[in-house]
């Protein structure tokens, strides 16, 4: 069945691994199996990933019958990993998997949807990341918004990049980071958050790097960010 295969692209990925990887499913396979077509489809892609590649380890975890096997990779995952359906590890490299990122569910009429398996496309990206050395960072500045940027920020980590989250005055700007994102921010920054963009920025006179800065009609006066 081809809805149970993955492409040769992701077959040549997995025989080009040079480390090991964990894939951990936080549900019972029997149960995931057997939940319908996109549950069984979903599975059968998950269980091909360590057909095609010795490097992979899969585990299927009830995480309410088994806490103590999820909470060695507590402390590698910046998060709440009780409410997630994966979890891709290689080294000290983690990457958790929400079910939104195995199926998608697709609205065909007023009372029907579609529901499909996005499950090639999570694993693939998801060991991409992990197994990255070099992963680009994106720097997001934390302040009181107008508006979330979720679904952006959700896109750059399915893309590989790894996002930070800095208060813009206790925090510290990592000069590595390929980008910084002031998103909608209701206050003006502070002297003091302002330089450290700027410093950024200058790259010690290299320049180089950029600002992403997303405004809103509901901020207040913005001098200091209007300044830079």
């Amino acid at each position: 069945n081809k809805s149970f295969a993955i492409s040769d692209q992701t077959k040549d990925l997995l025989k080009s691994l040079n480390t090991d990887i964990d894939v951990i499913i936080l549900s019972d396979e029997a149960a995931l199996s057997s939940s319908g077509v996109s549950g069984k489809q979903v599975t059968e892609i998950i269980n091909k990933y360590s057909q095609y590649s010795s490097r992979i380890k899969t585990q299927f975890i009830n995480p309410e019958k088994n806490p103590e096997k999820i909470a060695q990779y507590t402390n590698l995952y910046k998060g709440d990993l009780s409410t997630k359906f994966a979890i891709i590890k290689a080294g000290d490299k983690i990457k958790a998997l929400d079910t939104a990122d195995f199926v998608t569910s697709t609205q065909t009429s007023q009372t029907s949807y579609s529901i499909s398996s996005t499950a090639e496309q999570a694993m693939t990206t998801a060991i991409m990341n992990v197994t990255d050395a070099n992963p680009l960072k994106v720097t997001v500045l934390t302040a009181e918004n107008a508006m979330a940027i979720t679904s952006l920020t959700d896109m750059l980590e399915k893309n590989g990049y790894e996002i930070e989250q800095v208060d813009p005055v206790a925090g510290k700007i990592d000069q590595e980071s390929a980008f910084v994102i002031l998103n909608t921010p209701l206050n003006d920054l502070s002297v003091q958050a302002v330089d450290k963009i700027e410093k950024y920025l200058d790259n010690d006179g290299k320049l180089g790097k950029n600002l992403l800065y997303v405004s809103s009609y509901v901020q207040k006066e913005t001098p200091n960010i209007d300044a830079l």
